[in-house]
């Protein structure tokens, strides 16, 4: 069996590192900023999964420090709590899916991670770091800068947000690498973006964006590049070729290598689910927020993507209804997490509802 065809309990990361609902915002950036991650599942006390806090729901309510002490975070974090900020819509698998299988559904949606369940237990989690140790360990010959579907697009660090900002919504690119005198110091992607919509655009664009950055050799191997970007916990690879310029390979970059040339793979895969977990609406007037200061939606940008048949989703739970149910195709049957509220067990099932239409992460 090859090592791409592998369930996911031989990839996932377990057991996860955590955040509880009521923790506040500078301590998860804490963490995050201490693990080298971009998000962390939040979880209640009796270890369900209730919802996901990204670096992306951080920067919608931060604020640039005017001055930035010795070991001290760029940002300012309000005084409110994980459960205010985080997103409550999470991809999920079950253990027994495939890394191929896996690789394709997260190619296909843009998805950066997903959340193995069983038994309604986080067991699990499948970042594209995971993806890049598999293809690590299967020593692919790839040349890396082969990842990068095309040149990248450039943006200095010192423009306006504005003009990242309409330079990235009107481009088929996925990212903009930032440059200080023709030198990569960061990528503005569209995570970065929506995280900016609320932030004066007049600021520069280069604090904003993603430092996590590894220069390599275009010609390197792409087990070589990945092996070297683990090591330094580094979310993208720059490449430079003196014909093409630069190239910005991204952890899901490693997911073309896993699915795009493997043998036998089927030409539909089973869509994964989302759990939905609606929560009461946030309660932030005591923080009362600036104009780029305000908590971060309800609702998450990933909502918009197709819901699994019998998965709540935040349209369902706006008008009182929520699904709990299992998907029924075959071996790979998968159960949906019931809405729940912290400290509180599953509601009464309801109808499933109409998937929401197909959208962008």
């Amino acid at each position: 069996m090859s090592e791409f065809d592998l369930p996911l309990t031989s990839h996932m990361v377990a057991p996860v590192n955590v955040l509880a609902p009521g923790e506040r915002l500078a301590s998860a950036a804490a963490k995050l900023r201490e693990l080298g991650i971009s998000a962390l599942p939040v979880v209640d006390s009796r270890r369900r999964l209730i919802g996901v806090l990204e670096r992306t729901d951080l920067l919608r309510v931060g604020r640039l420090r005017a001055r930035q002490e010795a070991g001290e975070s760029r940002f300012w974090w309000p005084e409110l709590s994980v459960a205010e900020c985080m997103q409550t819509t999470v991809p999920v698998a079950p253990p027994e899916r495939s890394l191929r299988e896996c690789a394709q559904r997260m190619l296909e949606r843009g998805l950066h991670r997903l959340y193995v369940l069983g038994d309604d237990e986080l067991l699990g989690v499948l970042s594209t770091r995971e993806l890049m140790r598999a293809v690590q360990r299967a020593q692919l010959a790839i040349p890396v800068a082969a990842l990068a579907a095309q040149p990248a697009e450039s943006i200095s660090a010192h423009a306006p947000l504005a003009v990242a900002c309409g330079r990235l919504g009107a481009s088929p690119a996925r990212a903009l690498l930032v440059l200080v005198e023709d030198e990569p110091v960061g990528v503005f992607a569209r995570a970065e973006l929506r995280a900016c919509l609320e932030v004066d655009p007049e600021q520069p664009t280069g604090p904003y964006a993603d430092t996590s950055l590894l220069v390599l050799p275009a010609e390197l191997d792409a087990s070589g590049a990945a092996e070297r970007a683990l090591e330094a916990r580094a979310r993208y690879i720059v490449t430079r070729e003196p014909e093409d310029g630069y190239r910005i390979i991204s952890g899901l970059s490693f997911a073309s290598c896993i699915c795009g040339g493997a043998q036998g793979l089927p030409a539909e895969v089973e869509p994964l689910p989302r759990v939905a977990v609606p929560l009461a609406p946030p309660r932030v007037s005591s923080v009362p927020p600036p104009r780029d200061l305000r908590p971060a939606p309800a609702k998450s940008p990933l909502v918009q993507d197709r819901a699994a048949p019998g998965v709540a989703t935040p349209g369902a739970a706006a008008s009182g209804a929520a699904t709990s149910g299992a998907a029924t195709s075959g071996a790979g049957a998968e159960a949906a997490l019931p809405e729940r509220r912290p400290g509180q067990g599953p509601t009464a099932a309801a109808e499933p509802r109409e998937p929401l239409p197909a959208g962008e992460r």
